[in-house]
């Protein structure tokens, strides 16, 4: 079974994911993956109503959720 499989992006995350593996000596593909793990990780701790709240500018994220 392979190991890795094939998803369709859009242009604009493609275009994204290189300018951001660009400036940290990433792949596109390390990029992209590097989102998903910090995504999957946020998503255990932040709603997407929080999100949401911090882009509106009506709340700020509290880092400090985050530290043991």
């Amino acid at each position: 079974m392979p190991k890795t499989k094939q998803v369709q992006l859009s242009q604009e995350m493609m275009r994204s994911a290189t300018a951001a593996a660009q400036k940290t000596n990433r792949t596109t593909t390390e990029q992209i993956e590097h989102w998903a793990i910090l995504g999957r990780e946020a998503n255990k701790t932040i709603t997407l109503d929080d999100v949401l709240d911090v882009l509106c500018g009506i709340a700020q994220l509290n880092l400090e959720r985050f530290t043991d």
